[in-house]
C-alpha cells in the first residue's frame, strides 16, 4: 500500500507542478505539550519531557535542508528533553541522501536518557537492512523488536522497549523479561504496544 502511495504522490507533485511539494514544505512542526498520568510512574520521574518526532518522509517532498530546520524549530521550541522518541517513516520510499546528516543532528539533540527510534512502513519498503545501516555509529539507537533499561548518572532507570514496523506478529515477544512500564515506541499506536 505504501508503494502505492508513494507512486500516487509521486506523480500527484509532477502533475501539479511541483505544488504538492510547495504545500508540504511550509509546513511547521507542532510542538504539543501533554501531560499523562501514569500510575506506577515513579515520583522522581515527575516531569519527564518526551520530544515526539515522526514522518520526516525525507524524499521528493521534504529535503533534508527543510528537515534539518524542523529539528532546529522543534529545539527551539522545546529545548532540552530527557527522551528524544522517532517512530518512523525518516525517509519517504528509497532516498538515504542526508538521512546519516539528518540523524546526526537529532543524536545531538540535548537529551538526558539519549534518542531512541523504531522503524516506519516507509523506511523499509525497499532495503530494509541499508536503512538499519543508517543508525550505526550516528548515536541513535534503533529498537528492533527489543528493550532496554537506560540510566544515566544521577537518574532513575526507565525501560525504553519498540517494536519493529511489520514483523513483530507478537509484539510481547519484543519485551522479553522486561517490565513494560515506562516507554514503549511503535510507528502505529493501533498495535498491542
Amino acid at each position: 500500500m505504501s508503494r502505492v502511495r508513494h507512486r500516487v504522490s509521486r506523480a500527484a507533485n509532477q502533475i501539479s507542478n511541483g505544488r504538492l511539494h510547495r504545500h508540504a514544505t511550509r509546513k511547521k512542526p507542532a510542538i504539543v505539550a501533554r501531560t499523562v498520568w501514569c500510575p506506577r510512574w515513579p515520583q522522581a520521574l515527575d516531569g519527564f519531557t518526551i520530544l515526539h518526532i515522526s514522518d520526516f518522509h525525507l524524499g521528493e517532498l521534504l529535503t533534508p535542508d527543510q528537515a534539518l530546520g524542523m529539528v532546529a524549530d522543534a529545539q527551539e521550541q522545546a529545548g532540552p528533553v530527557d527522551l528524544l522518541a522517532m517512530t518512523g517513516d525518516l525517509i519517504d520510499f528509497d532516498d538515504f541522501s542526508g538521512a546519516r546528516t539528518l540523524l546526526a543532528r537529532l543524536a545531538a539533540y540535548p537529551a538526558r536518557y539519549g534518542a531512541w527510534a523504531v522503524t516506519g512502513n516507509h523506511d523499509v519498503l525497499v532495503d530494509p537492512d541499508a536503512f538499519s545501516r543508517l543508525y550505526d555509529g550516528v548515536g541513535i539507537h534503533l529498537l528492533d523488536n527489543q528493550s532496554h533499561a537506560v540510566c544515566p548518572a544521577g537518574r532513575p532507570e526507565i525501560t525504553v522497549s519498540g517494536i519493529e514496523w511489520g514483523k513483530s506478529r507478537r509484539p510481547a515477544l519484543a519485551f522479553g523479561s522486561a517490565r513494560v512500564r515506562d516507554t514503549v515506541q511503535c510507528h502505529v499506536t493501533r498495535q498491542t504496544c
